[in-house]
């Protein structure tokens, strides 16, 4: 990833974590390949609604979105034991709307 589009995608998840943007959804650390989260996200028709939120390491990343579709993610992967974590925030929408808006 080239310097611009980084610091773009920190300035979005910093917009987005500010406590006045907060609206519900969840968050949740998936340990997976990204190719494995987006094939299954798309599978799952979930695009619109999750996204990842942090590319932490090969086969670490956060996802971010509507809560029943972040939850349908996890049960989904967990079929294939993959662990998928809920993470104690509160802003899933705002991440998945930023993003797409490019905060």
């Amino acid at each position: 990833m080239d310097f611009d589009t980084a610091l773009s995608f920190v300035i979005v998840r910093s917009n987005a974590m500010k406590p006045e943007n907060t609206n519900g959804g969840l968050m949740a650390a998936i340990r997976a390949p990204e190719a494995l989260i987006v094939k299954r996200i798309a599978s799952l028709s979930l695009s619109k609604s999750v996204v990842i939120a942090a590319y932490n390491t090969s086969t670490q990343h956060v996802i971010s979105g509507d809560e029943d579709a972040v939850k349908l993610l996890i049960d989904d992967l967990s079929k294939d034991s993959i662990k998928g974590t809920i993470l104690s925030v509160n802003q899933g929408p705002m991440v998945v709307s930023c993003f797409r808006r490019r905060c």
